[in-house]
């Protein structure tokens, strides 16, 4: 994001938008996806002798909020807004570990597609579209109705228009449920990007 919207607009006058982006995706998103998933592999089948589905269900959001890739974000959100703050040595040890995680992401990633291999199915290639094509498509139209700037527009399109993230794939890997469909999915939307990208800044700037 900060390369390509930083040499657009300038570093300064993105970091707010990004940010907020990756708030809303990795503190609301993600863990919805691991509560929803964690939901669905728990309720899986029959409930226990004499639980209600409710119980059940309670038990399972619970579960999923004791995720690491769900429980991090919150308790991190939840600090900020509390106003805490970590002495230096602590900062700089997070420092350390953020410089990291995008790379150890994408290794995991590539673990995956080397263990299940590429897999071009129809799957793949329409949840790589959505991501690239038809998300920013849709940015778009929302964009305009809300009566946003061009430069604004052009902000929210590119936003949404990377390829697909990491996570999605680390998710999959946890519960075990299209694991190649989805490691697949991120690399052919980062070769698709390589064409959309270009033809969204050319339409849009």
């Amino acid at each position: 994001w900060i390369p390509v919207l930083g040499s657009l607009f300038g570093a300064q006058e993105v970091a707010i938008p990004i940010a907020i982006t990756g708030i809303v995706v990795n503190a609301l998103l993600d863990p919805i996806a691991i509560i929803v998933s964690t939901v669905g592999e728990k309720t899986k089948g029959k409930a226990k002798d004499g639980e209600s589905f409710l119980k059940m269900t309670t038990k399972a959001i619970l579960h999923g909020l004791s995720e690491p890739l769900a429980l991090a974000p919150l308790a991190s959100i939840i600090l900020v807004l509390l106003g805490f703050k970590l002495p230096d040595i602590g900062h700089e040890m997070l420092e350390e570990i953020g410089s990291v995680t995008s790379g150890v992401a994408l290794f995991a990633v590539g673990v995956t597609v080397g263990i299940r291999k590429i897999k071009l199915s129809l799957p793949a290639f329409s949840i790589a579209l959505l991501k690239v094509a038809v998300q920013p498509l849709l940015m778009y139209f929302i964009a305009i109705l809300m009566g946003l700037s061009a430069d604004e527009i052009t902000k929210a399109v590119l936003l949404v228009a990377f390829p697909g993230s990491a996570v999605a794939a680390m998710i999959a890997t946890r519960f075990e449920k299209q694991e190649a469909e989805t490691a697949s999915a991120f690399v052919i939307s980062a070769i698709m990007s390589l064409i959309t990208l270009p033809i969204i800044i050319a339409l849009t700037v």
